[in-house]
């Protein structure tokens, strides 16, 4: 008998972590919480379902899925209700819009599925002879598709098709501006290629790429390909209808995120140069990792010259490297980092104070105040985690580093050497127990509070909370704090093979047959969550509500 274990995947637990807090102590709640249980949906029976085709919304009110009959028909299911009889439902459909977890699939009927249309908020749109790219708008308002007509295409928009083309080349979907009131693709009518914006195609060229809208949806550019001969080509960046110079190529296309500036590289002969608002501010023989600081006062970009690389901020030149690697802005703008090779070392730079050379530099971060960083390095004699400039402790290993939201604390794992489990190093700190692995490390929102999951063997993992070892599961999986932290949850399969919810360390009384990959626990109030589960025989497809006293 199929079982529904089989299609709830393991978390392996590869990489995993621990703190120590002062908490309430929530052992004498008497009055266990209390679950209840909202079926949303058995398996139709006489039909066969694809467990991969399985969504939840992200509200996690409601699931929809595929399932065939021996005629080989498909149906959609919506929790207990069934779409007619289809030819075949797209792969990739159905799905959840996220914004307003609209669903939405693209479905084939008639004779060898002659007809294709997308339904959406189960109402089927017009046929056409093929449908792909269906996605909707930043927020939800709108939908488009591609469709093909007569071996014409064009985009089709809240059902209504736009105008026809020989051709719609796109990779993805249609582009949206981000306040969702405008849309744009690139479009082929015989040989010339032509941006339409809303509806309305603009100038023509060769070929049309790279469309983006700026970040308060008041600006579009794209490349422009002039002309194409054999292997050379001639390119402009098209900004609201303005062309730029002509150049050999062009790429790193970037607005500010007040939408006021804006940036990209071109290829001009044998140098690359730098163009701002439309204007060449520099040339060099390689140009790379240009962005605007996020308050979009400060701006950076690497260049070498003679194989010496430089990262010139606010037209302020950094020192020299054989190779410049990545670059950071802090959360409020006011630091910035970088990491560069010279020789065979790798070297941090944080605010122009070089760190000392290493092996390997990884996982650098900014903590949330921006007043603190971290990063991990490597060389010959381990590895260590690096915190404001100061290397601690050498390991054999050593996981990325964690902030708490305050900034007040880092945490990572750490293997010792001649020593093939993990521990926690909490500030600098090595908590007491070792585990075969240690998962992400999860704070409570006020930052007083700290889980993760680890492996102490093989089918044995637990939860350490607060720095204490809740009981033991096959599985668990990722945890939920409350918002006033007071209250941890999260999914754990038994030894005996029974799914179930665990709050505060506590197996509540009722089981499951399993929980959908990647399914969240929802704390609605501080005392209140919900979450989707299954139960056999069918699977039953349950929406799970939690209140804790």
């Amino acid at each position: 008998m199929w079982r529904m274990k089989r299609i709830i995947p393991a978390i392996f637990l590869t990489s995993l972590f621990f703190i120590h807090y002062s908490v309430a102590d929530t052992s004498a709640v008497q009055t266990p919480p209390q679950e209840q249980i909202t079926s949303l949906g058995r398996l139709p029976e006489g039909l066969t379902w694809i467990p991969k085709s399985l969504k939840y919304s992200p509200d996690l009110k409601n699931v929809t899925y595929i399932m065939f009959n021996k005629k080989k028909e498909n149906f959609v299911i919506l929790n207990n209700s069934s779409s007619p009889p289809y030819y075949a439902v797209r792969p990739g459909t159905p799905f959840f819009e996220p914004a307003k977890d609209r669903q939405a699939y693209i479905a084939a009927s008639g004779d060898k599925g002659i007809n294709s249309f997308v339904v959406v908020d189960g109402k089927p749109g017009p046929f056409f002879d093929i449908v792909d790219k269906l996605s909707f708008s930043p927020d939800g308002s709108r939908y488009t598709y591609r469709a093909v007509k007569n071996n014409k295409q064009c985009i089709v928009v809240d059902d209504k098709p736009g105008p026809f083309y020989d051709g719609i080349p796109l990779k993805k979907e249609v582009i949206y501006s981000p306040d969702a009131k405008h849309f744009a693709y690139a479009a082929f009518d015989g040989k010339n290629c032509f941006l339409v914006l809303d509806g309305k195609p603009q100038k023509k060229y060769n070929f049309v790429q790279k469309i983006s809208f700026s970040y308060d949806s008041k600006h579009i550019v794209y490349k422009a390909r002039i002309e194409k001969k054999r292997t050379k080509e001639k390119w402009c960046l098209v900004y609201d209808g303005v062309e730029s110079n002509i150049y050999d190529g062009i790429f790193v296309n970037i607005f500010s995120v007040d939408s006021k500036q804006h940036a990209f590289v071109a290829v001009k002969g044998k140098k690359l140069v730098l163009v701002r608002d439309m204007k060449e501010v520099a040339t060099h023989d390689q140009i790379g990792l240009p962005v605007f600081s996020w308050d979009c006062r400060s701006f950076a970009y690497a260049y070498a010259d003679r194989l010496n690389w430089h990262i010139k901020i606010n037209e302020k030149e950094g020192p020299s490297f054989d190779t410049v690697l990545q670059f950071y802005f802090s959360d409020d703008s006011s630091r910035y980092a970088y990491t560069a090779i010279n020789g065979k070392k790798i070297y941090c730079i944080v605010d122009g104070n070089q760190s000392e050379g290493y092996k390997n530099i990884k996982s650098f971060k900014f903590s949330p105040d921006s007043k603190r960083y971290a990063f991990s390095a490597a060389d010959e004699e381990g590895a260590r985690i690096v915190v404001d400039g100061q290397p601690g402790k050498i390991y054999q290993s050593v996981g990325e580093p964690y902030f708490s939201p305050d900034s007040k604390t880092v945490v990572y794992r750490a293997i010792n050497k001649n020593h093939n489990k993990w521990v926690t190093v909490l500030n600098e700190k090595e908590q007491p127990v070792s585990f075969y692995a240690i998962k992400d490390y999860v704070f409570s929102q006020d930052s007083k509070r700290m889980a993760y999951a680890t492996m102490t063997g093989k089918g044995k993992t637990l939860f350490v909370v607060d720095g204490k070892e809740h009981p033991m599961f096959s599985i668990v999986g990722m945890p939920a704090f409350s918002p006033d932290g007071k209250h941890i949850a999260y999914h754990a399969l038994t030894f005996d093979e029974k799914w179930c919810l665990v709050v505060d360390g506590k197996k509540l009384s009722e089981t499951y047959g399993g929980f959908m990959r990647g399914t969240p626990i929802i704390f609605d109030s501080n005392t209140h969550f919900h979450t989707l589960g299954m139960r056999e025989p069918g699977p039953e497809f349950l929406r799970i509500e939690v209140d804790i006293p």
